[in-house]
């Protein structure tokens, strides 16, 4: 349980924030997407470049519905300075990798990120903010999501099996999460 802040104001401040957080990360998976899917080679290579199109395609769409409501939420309240907010997640190594390292790297960063999306939820429930609730809630079921397609092309690549045998990546965010 967390501790309520006082006040609607401070409540309001809280979510922004929360909202505003999430809104880095996204932009920061997204950046370190990119480079996977520029620098991946080896023989899984067009298959993790698929996947993190989806990805992308998918944060982009989660990104967009933050931001709407964060925009609206920003409306309601005359929101002071908060000070400059960073994404939460550690950058992207750099150097050569091989399909298995960026898997293994790509899991640890979603990893931190749903925790991160969790703890924004458990803090909307908290504080009573339902919209932002079911908004946090469709974001863990497309980071659950995100984070058994990796773990599936993970342990695919680790046995050596063919990429053909792995389920494609299909969007599924507007399909409506429950």
């Amino acid at each position: 349980m967390i501790a309520t802040p006082n006040g609607p104001r401070m409540r309001e401040t809280v979510i922004i924030l929360l909202l505003n957080q999430t809104l880095l990360n996204i932009s920061e998976m997204e950046r370190q997407l990119n480079q996977v899917r520029v620098r991946v080679t080896g023989p899984h290579a067009a298959a993790l470049r698929a996947l993190v199109e989806g990805f992308v395609s998918e944060l982009h769409d989660c990104a967009h519905l933050i931001d709407e409501r964060l925009s609206a939420r920003k409306k309601l309240v005359q929101l002071y300075d908060c000070g400059k907010q960073e994404s939460g997640l550690p950058g992207y190594p750099r150097g050569p990798m091989d399909c298995q390292e960026h898997l293994e790297n790509l899991l640890s960063r979603y990893a931190l990120f749903a925790r991160s999306v969790y703890h924004a939820l458990g803090v909307a429930k908290e504080l009573g903010f339902h919209e932002e609730v079911e908004l946090f809630g469709q974001l863990v079921c497309v980071m659950n999501r995100s984070i058994w397609f990796l773990e599936i092309h993970w342990e695919a690549n680790a046995v050596g099996m063919d990429s053909s045998h792995l389920p494609d990546w299909t969007p599924n965010l507007h399909a409506g999460y429950s």
